[in-house]
């Protein structure tokens, strides 16, 4: 899990690639040993955000670690790819100031990285990116916000280094 922060978790594959490389565990051992990662917390795993609860049980959760060092020291790739530990720092954020925090697919598919729901009800839409330099990511990231924006009719930001202190200050308990 410390490897692959930000990315989503599917228990099934995951117990299936065990089950290839000719470990014997079971689904529900397997369940547990997430449900310890949880109850320490060295790791979280976030679910989709949709009305139905099937939907929510049945499609990947994202894996934040509690540590973006932690996670960096894990990932083999961590200096190429600032991104995800930046998305990782931004959930920490979000649970520290005491949001409840989703992720979100679009009708498109299209990945919108956070939705956060505050104390008092109120919801975000949360896109972290560390470098929107590049055209393309510009454009995948201000495409995925949109439309997340217009199904579920909530407001939202694209949070990045250079604007994440005005993000922090505009959160709220």
């Amino acid at each position: 899990m410390l490897s692959n922060v930000s990315k989503p978790v599917s228990f099934h594959k995951l117990f299936n690639d065990l089950k290839s490389q000719g470990r014997s565990l079971g689904k529900n051992t397997l369940y547990e040993y997430f449900a310890y990662i949880s109850d320490c917390y060295l790791a979280f795993l976030v679910p989709l955000y949709t009305e139905s609860t099937r939907k929510q049980e049945s499609n990947p959760r994202k894996a934040y670690a509690v540590d973006t060092g932690l996670a960096g020291s894990h990932m083999i790739e961590a200096p190429h790819n600032m991104g995800r530990l930046f998305e990782n720092l931004i959930y920490l954020d979000l649970r520290r100031y005491g949001y409840t925090v989703h992720y979100f697919l679009t009708s498109s598919g299209k990945e919108v990285d956070f939705v956060a729901k505050a104390i008092d009800g109120s919801l975000q839409l949360v896109q972290a990116c560390f470098d929107m330099s590049d055209s393309e990511t510009k454009e995948r990231e201000t495409s995925a916000l949109a439309e997340a924006e217009k199904e579920l009719n909530i407001p939202g930001m694209i949070v990045t280094p250079l604007n994440y202190r005005e993000f922090i200050s505009n959160l709220h308990i």
